[in-house]
Parts: C-alpha cells; sequence; structure tokens
C-alpha cells in the first residue's frame, strides 16, 4: 500500500458531492424509512481506514474478495458471503481484487449530506 493511496482515501465520505468517492471506490446509495443500502464498487488496493458508526451494517459480497477487520479480527469475504458489523465496533476494509459489495445500514443511514443520497 503506497501513502498516495490512503491519502486520497482520508476523507469523511459525506464531503463527497457525488458517487466517485475516490478514484479507487465508487457508491450507489438506496434510502428507505428503515434502512439504507449501499452498492459499492472498489479498485484493488481500495482501502476503506479504520472506523465507526452507530449504524448495524452486513456487507454482502457479489464479487472479488475483500479483507475486512472488526474489533481487530480478520476476516475475508468470498463472493456470497455476509459479514455483521455491529454499531460502534471499529472496522476497516480492503479490496484484495476488484470488487463488489452491498451493504444494508440498519437503523437508516441519516448523516449522509443530502447532496450525496441519490
Amino acid at each position: 500500500m503506497t501513502d498516495d493511496r490512503a491519502a486520497v482515501q482520508q476523507f469523511r465520505w459525506d464531503d463527497v458531492p457525488d458517487e466517485v468517492i475516490s478514484p479507487f471506490i465508487t457508491r450507489k446509495a438506496i434510502h428507505t424509512a428503515g434502512m439504507t443500502i449501499v452498492q459499492l464498487t472498489y479498485k484493488r488496493g481500495a482501502l476503506v481506514p479504520l472506523h465507526s458508526h452507530v449504524h448495524e451494517q452486513v456487507t454482502t459480497l457479489q464479487a472479488g474478495s475483500l479483507r475486512l477487520e472488526v474489533d481487530k479480527q480478520p476476516f475475508v469475504l468470498r463472493p456470497g458471503e455476509s459479514l455483521y458489523v455491529p454499531s460502534n465496533a471499529p472496522h476497516l476494509a480492503e479490496a484484495l481484487e476488484d470488487s463488489r459489495a452491498t451493504e444494508v445500514f440498519v437503523p437508516a443511514r441519516t448523516d449522509w449530506l443530502p447532496a450525496t443520497r441519490s
């Protein structure tokens, strides 16, 4: 991992006015009353730095492979596998290859800026 790549990805996703999170990650979010569903596309090497949030999250991988760490426990997700991330649990993700994942947040994410909602 290069420092340049990590630096590009070290900003608040909520501050990005379109669906391109970084040169490595894009997203499309669908908001409902009870949950938010997010489709993420990662290029190989994409890094989501260690963070936590107040929402429960389930990540399901459709393609590729993701290395995740939840509360310092490592996991590798393969297509068709899912991982539950409890609220307030520190976690990170790194794409081991080009990947596509769906994340479901409960309750619905209300902390994203309106410009990032689709």
